[in-house]
């Protein structure tokens, strides 16, 4: 069984004021950060970008526009200021959203008949949207169809999609919830690691 690192930063806890002092930031991310009007968005923006330069550098987009850096799949999602990063050997996908009250006008625009059955409570309902979301983000081609026919089930373990092969696992973490989906004929483990990013002086931005 593979195991894959699920890096998280919680950006609430960052000063507006030193996105600027991020280490491997070049001025196009920070000029692309600072183009958010949320002081969130600013700082989901920010740490992103940190991510991808820290543990990917430069990086190109497959035929389903996935980005790849030398043969390793990478995936990044945020939600009310909590970023997360996976990288792979194969393509992924990875999704956090944060648990709060569902519009019900959705339920039906999103659920399938046998996910409704399933659904008995927000946090129930937002499972099965991660689920969906980092199975779609792991294939790279965008809602092309109705997001009722995305499998969700099971939330944890093997799905077949399109004529291939994907294994989900999903993490509850305090008010947020994340499906991680792999495109792979081998299960895997996940490990969480909290990232501790270090305003470090002598880490100087990369031009």
């Amino acid at each position: 069984m593979n195991e894959i690192i699920l890096l998280v930063y919680d950006t609430n806890k960052m000063s507006i004021d030193s996105l600027g002092n991020l280490p491997y930031l070049n001025n196009e991310d920070i000029e692309e950060f600072s183009r958010f009007k949320t002081d969130t968005g600013k700082k989901e923006k920010a740490v992103s970008a940190y991510f991808k330069r820290k543990y990917i550098g430069t990086y190109s987009l497959d035929k389903n526009k996935k980005p790849i850096a030398d043969g390793i799949y990478f995936n990044i999602s945020h939600s009310n200021g909590v970023v997360v990063f996976a990288k792979y050997i194969k393509p992924v996908g990875v999704d956090i959203e944060h648990i709060k009250r569902k519009n019900e006008d959705i339920r039906d625009f999103v659920l399938s008949d046998v996910e409704k059955e399933q659904v008995k409570s927000d946090e129930d309902f937002f499972n099965i949207w991660v689920s969906k979301e980092s199975l779609i983000k792991c294939i790279g081609t965008g809602l092309k169809r109705d997001v009722n026919t995305i499998p969700s089930i099971p939330l944890n373990g093997k799905k077949e999609y399109e004529g291939k092969t994907f294994y989900s696992h999903i993490i509850k973490m305090n008010d947020y919830v994340v499906s991680l989906t792999i495109e792979d004929t081998v299960d895997f483990k996940i490990s969480i690691i909290i990232e501790d990013i270090k305003y470090d002086v002598l880490c100087t931005k990369q031009s």
